[in-house]
Formats: structure tokens, C-alpha cells, sequence
């Protein structure tokens, strides 16, 4: 299911990549929650879980991106936007929160 687009995307980090590349990212991003069976959440928590995965793939791809929008300094590189994520998820769910060590790899 497709839970967010590449405008959608761009709304909380600017980057170089074209829209055919966020639409491959969002499409893994998605297959992952589907995997998690996170279907379940609202479609804002959703929409919100898809844009900080992406977001962690793009920083990983495109070191030049960059956070869109006051406050969001914080989350720069892809551990941080996928920490968010998971931190959403968390705070959601009650699923056990998932940390990575090391960026997230998409090739």
C-alpha cells in the first residue's frame, strides 16, 4: 500500500533526487511497514512513519539534503530521520523500538 508521495517527501527534506527515485524509496519504505503490520495506524501516523523512512534513505543517498521547515535541525543524517520513525512507532504501537548503528544501506 502506498502510504506517502515524493511531494509529500519533499515537504520535510530537500534534495536532488528525482521523483523517480523517492517513488523506488517509498515504495521499500512502505513494503516495510506493510511487513511490520503497522496498516493498522491512521493514515497521518502513516503518512508521517513513510516520510521519515524515505527521509532516512534520501540523507543516506544524497548527503547534500537537508531538513525542510523551523525545528528540524535535529534530524539530519539518515539515523536520525529513522530513529524518528521509530520513535513514531513507538509511541504508537508498543512495538519494541528499533535502533540502527549504522546508516540505513539502499543500494
Amino acid at each position: 500500500m502506498v502510504y506517502s508521495v515524493a511531494a509529500d517527501v519533499r515537504r520535510i527534506i530537500n534534495t536532488s533526487l528525482p521523483d523517480a527515485d523517492l517513488t523506488s524509496e517509498i515504495v521499500l519504505a512502505d513494503a516495510e511497514i506493510d511487513a511490520r503490520n503497522l496498516s493498522d495506524l491512521g493514515a497521518n501516523l502513516l503518512l508521517n512513519i513513510s516520510r521519515f523512512i524515505v527521509a532516512s534513505y534520501v540523507a543516506n543517498r544524497d548527503p547534500a539534503s537537508g531538513p525542510v521547515g523551523e525545528g528540524s535541525q535535529a534530524y539530519r543524517s539518515p539515523v536520525e530521520w529513522r530513529l524518528l520513525a521509530e520513535r513514531l512507532i513507538n509511541a504508537v504501537s508498543g512495538l519494541p523500538f528499533v535502533t540502527y548503528n549504522e546508516p540505513v544501506n539502499t543500494s
